[in-house]
């Protein structure tokens, strides 16, 4: 393990090899057939490898136990070497136990006296094992390897915010470093220390001082990641040193880098982000940084749901025995209901030759995109089909369709055949074109891969283009994949436009398809969760992110959401769970107190409101108001017919038309952004839509008390405002007699 430097996590699988749990226990096997024991130092090795292997699977009761025995036996031999490291994997085991404590705090949004006191035991539990460690490697005389250990008990120090201990341990570990390691990482880890210790005591520019000489150590290293920490210091210090903007710059700098192996230390980030965004009334990019921020917990599985945003495929953060690269898996929202079902007929229908198109297609918000997203995309490259590499091309984005499609396959191939950017080949530099793309798609077969291209939201193709000639350029386009005979076309888009498709149904080369473009056999229906599949979603959720929610409260949630068509809208299931977490909802009697789920999407609605930023929260209500009508239905609606709207209601003049369009273009931007409203793209002019029926019921339902009560304060306003011209008037009158 020494041997490995930095990489002190690795699994046994990647040092031993794939095949050894077969070949120890063959051998094992064999030495008890012949009733031979093994020598001590070699039962302490063979202890500490199954620990590990347990310890790699987080079954941390079996692996503390095999790490026990081991250690036991290295003691009795007085290998302080072994006693050392076999105590650094025992706080290892601790140090998983504590987080996952903390993160069921973060998840469940508790703060109590015995959570807290849970995670200080564990720590301290961590942080003895992890002394133990450091103080037999000194009996030893190796610094060298106090080197090496030290910052992890430091890490727990500070979790511990044991500042004084922590000071003393840093400045020891930057001797240490500098003697005897040499590496960056550590050495900007100790720096690190001393710069939140400084911060914790209000010393300001010593700890930017700090935080910007860990940074510089690690700067020029590969890992970029190793960044986030010391820029996220700087920006508290700036911050605090009131040097709002800077503090952002660095904030967005480490939100460019990306979550990389750090998630907490990322969230804070953007949780730090979006708080002085908001205070410095740059409602927008706060309101996208917060999105941001569900997303990777949601990812990471410190969220369960998120909204009405897209599900997007589950990560794991480098556990505490695995550096390998993070690998995206599909989301438990898929895995746990009947899409991964939709997700293995997907995949089948891509490994048969008699489907060459696959149209999904369902209402909005049934999750066709999450399907993609968080299920379709990371299943895909795992499994050969055919003998083929899976190679998936996935855009959304239609306004260059031809452009974006050629740049998306460039990528792909790329990426997949491992080419360095500084030699891409001209044909890949150049595939901007149609025959350019077809050549590329129709040359993949030489490389063993079988392209799959996934055209997601595709009726936004139709707002993009509304015309047929161009229309007919891309289905004469299709019509060419289709033809290309390993190539696999799915495209995705809602159940009230698949009529568009009808106009590829008469080219020639859709024989392919025997000119049949909505038969069965392309059609493939999303429809909504069924009343199981939801109680599966909502308990594989609760054991994927630790929450625990009574079995009574999801069996109410789920009668609530199935309503009387005994079907759950999967919007509404992540809206309901997403306020039920800001809520700290996870029983029964906390969700009949509250209101049970109307009351929760009228919370939904008015956190995205207050979203938007105090002086536009009146703009808000009223925008969310006029997406529906008196029938309790979603009109679609262009913007210059709400900018009318407003106008109307507030009764405001042509001199204050630029506030009303800046308030209209933020509170659109953050109502699309949200999911609460679609942008219909057509000409001459977008048009907007609420994107459930069943939120405009509600909102006429909820909303209309406080749309009556504004309306009021609107009039009084108004009459004020006359009551002020009147007056104004009289004073120029008064004026003008007085100069003559």
């Amino acid at each position: 393990i020494l041997q490995f430097d930095r990489n002190l996590n690795l699994t046994n699988e990647e040092i031993l090899g794939y095949n050894y749990r077969a070949e120890l226990s063959a051998a094992c096997q064999d030495l008890e057939n012949l009733r031979e024991k093994l020598e001590l130092s070699l039962q302490a090795s063979l202890e500490f490898v199954y620990g590990r292997d347990a310890h790699a699977h987080n079954d941390i009761n079996q692996a503390l136990n095999h790490y026990q025995h081991s250690l036991e036996i290295w003691q009795t031999d007085n290998n302080l070497i072994r006693q050392g490291i076999t105590l650094f994997y025992m706080g290892l085991c601790y140090d998983y136990l504590a987080e996952i404590t903390e993160n069921r705090k973060y998840i469940q949004n508790i703060d109590n006296i015995e959570n807290d006191n849970n995670a200080d035991n564990l720590w301290e539990e961590t942080k003895k094992y992890f002394q133990q460690c450091i103080e037999v490697f000194n009996q030893a005389h190796r610094q060298d390897l106090v080197s090496k250990f030290i910052n992890y008990l430091g890490k727990t120090l500070e979790k511990l915010l044991a500042w004084d201990e922590l000071e003393t341990l840093a400045l020891k570990s930057i001797e240490l470093q500098k003697n005897y390691d040499n590496n960056p990482v550590r050495l900007a880890e100790a720096y690190g220390f001393l710069a939140n210790i400084a911060l914790t005591r209000c010393q300001w520019q010593e700890g930017k001082t700090n935080a910007q000489i860990a940074l510089d150590i690690v700067k020029n290293i590969e890992e970029k990641s190793q960044q986030l920490l010391y820029l996220l210091l700087l920006a508290k210090a700036n911050y605090t040193l009131n040097e709002p903007q800077i503090a952002i710059n660095y904030l967005e700098t480490a939100q460019n880098i990306g979550v990389g192996d750090k998630p907490q230390i990322y969230i804070n980030i953007l949780n730090i982000l979006h708080d002085i965004y908001f205070e410095q009334k740059q409602y927008l990019p706060a309101f996208t940084t917060k999105l941001n921020r569900f997303s990777i917990e949601q990812q990471y599985g410190l969220r369960a749901f998120v909204g009405a945003g897209w599900i997007k495929s589950q990560r794991q953060a480098k556990s505490a025995l695995n550096q390998s690269k993070t690998q995206a898996d599909i989301a438990p929202e898929i895995a746990a209901s009947g899409r991964l079902l939709d997700i293995n007929n997907i995949i089948e229908r891509i490994g048969r030759n008699d489907y060459k198109l696959i149209v999904i297609y369902g209402d909005s918000g049934v999750g066709k995109s999450s399907l993609i997203n968080g299920g379709l995309l990371p299943k895909l490259p795992q499994k050969p089909i055919g003998g083929a590499d899976i190679l998936p091309v996935h855009i959304r984005v239609y306004s260059n369709w031809i452009e974006e499609l050629g740049q998306t396959l460039s990528t792909a191939i790329t990426t997949i055949r491992k080419i360095p950017p500084e030699n891409l080949p001209n044909n890949l530099k150049n595939c901007k074109s149609i025959p350019a793309i077809l050549q590329e798609l129709k040359n993949s077969e030489n490389y063993n891969l079988r392209p799959v291209l996934i055209l997601d939201q595709f009726e936004e193709f139709f707002f993009v283009y509304p015309y047929p000639q161009k229309r007919q350029e891309f289905f004469d386009f299709l019509a060419e994949c289709l033809n290309i005979l390993n190539v696999k076309v799915i495209l995705s888009l809602r159940k009230d436009y698949i009529h568009f498709l009808l106009l590829a149904n008469n080219l020639p080369t859709m024989k392919i398809i025997g000119n049949d473009i909505l038969s069965k056999n392309i059609l493939y229906p999303l429809e909504n969760f069924a009343i199981s599949d939801a109680e599966k979603i909502i308990q594989n959720l609760t054991e994927n992110s630790q929450v625990y929610l009574e079995p009574n409260l999801i069996k109410k949630l789920v009668e609530d959401l199935a309503g009387e068509y005994q079907q759950i809208r999967p919007i509404e299931l992540q809206i309901v769970g997403a306020q039920m977490h800001t809520d700290k909802i996870t029983t029964l009697a906390q969700y009949e107190k509250i209101g049970k789920k109307s009351e929760l999407v009228k919370r939904y609605l008015q956190e995205i409101i207050s979203d938007c930023g105090a002086e536009n929260q009146k703009t808000a209500t009223l925008l969310l108001y006029l997406f529906t009508d008196e029938k309790g239905t979603r009109p679609l609606k262009t913007r210059r017919e709400l900018e009318q709207d407003l106008q109307n209601l507030t009764g405001n003049t042509i001199d204050n038309n630029q506030t009303i369009n800046s308030q209209l273009d933020l509170v659109l931007q953050i109502f699309i952004n949200s999911g609460l409203v679609l942008l219909v793209p057509e000409k001459p002019e977008n048009r907007y839509q609420l994107v459930h029926d069943y939120l405009a019921e509600l909102i006429r339902q909820q909303q209309e008390s406080t749309f009556k009560n504004l309306l009021t304060e609107l009039e009084q306003e108004k009459e004020q405002r006359k009551l002020g011209e009147i007056k104004f008037k009289k004073f120029l009158k008064n004026t003008f007699i007085v100069s003559i």
